[in-house]
C-alpha cells in the first residue's frame, strides 16, 4: 500500500482498521476475477482514468471531473493498479 493512502488511511480507520478496508477493495474488485473486472472497467470510463479533467472554459466541469478522477485514483490506490492495468481495463467491451 502507497504510503500517502496509509496516511490517509491511518486518519479515517484508527487501529488495524485501514487493513481491514483495504483487504475489502481487494476482495470485492479483485481485477482478476471477472466482475471485479468488469466493475472495474466500468470505473476506469465513468471516473475518466486515462482522460484529462479539463474542460475548456468551464471551471464547474473541471472540478466535476477531477471529482470523478479522484475517485477512481482512490480505487487506484487501494489496490495498487499500475498504469498498465488501466490500459488493459479500458480494452473491456463495454456493450
Amino acid at each position: 500500500m502507497r504510503s500517502r493512502i496509509a496516511a490517509w488511511l491511518r486518519f479515517l480507520w484508527p487501529g488495524n482498521r485501514q487493513e481491514v478496508v483495504v483487504r475489502a477493495y481487494q476482495q470485492a474488485l479483485d481485477p482478476k476475477t471477472p466482475v471485479g473486472s468488469l466493475v472495474l472497467a466500468d470505473l476506469a470510463h465513468l471516473c475518466q482514468a486515462k482522460d484529462t479533467s479539463m474542460v475548456p472554459d468551464s471551471p464547474h466541469g473541471t472540478a466535476f471531473n477531477e471529482g470523478k478522477r479522484a475517485v477512481w485514483l482512490h480505487i487506484q490506490d487501494m489496490l495498487d493498479i499500475e498504469p498498465d492495468d488501466i490500459a488493459a481495463l479500458l480494452r473491456e467491451p463495454r456493450t
